[in-house]
């Protein structure tokens, strides 16, 4: 925990981090800039038999590509967007997608 002006803020302990002025779509970009090959995520989609596997840099572009989408489709900063779905890669996908552009 650490304090800047009048507020608490939490400091990540293991990265040396404050998460005060990054947003989750800059925690992304800046694993996929430090460990663009790292395994990010992992699902398996027992009634298809597939697993998804992606390193940071393939779910950056997962992410950025449906972002643009989003905002073809017209949905950009300060639209409210409501997600009903099961947990699977593609909820996170846009989940972020939309942090990234400003919606929610």
């Amino acid at each position: 925990m650490g304090i800047r002006g009048d507020k608490a803020i939490w400091e990540a302990e293991a990265f040396g981090l404050q998460l005060w002025e990054i947003t989750i779509g800059d925690l992304l970009d800046q694993q996929a800039q430090k460990l663009p090959d790292k395994e990010a995520i992992v699902y398996r989609y027992s009634e298809l038999k597939l697993v998804l596997r992606l390193n940071y840099r393939q779910y950056q572009t997962q992410v950025n590509q449906l972002a643009k989408g989003l905002l073809a489709l017209g949905i950009d900063k300060g639209v409210h967007v409501a997600i009903w779905a099961p947990n699977l890669p593609e909820w996170i996908f846009l989940q972020l997608a939309l942090a990234k552009i400003g919606a929610g």
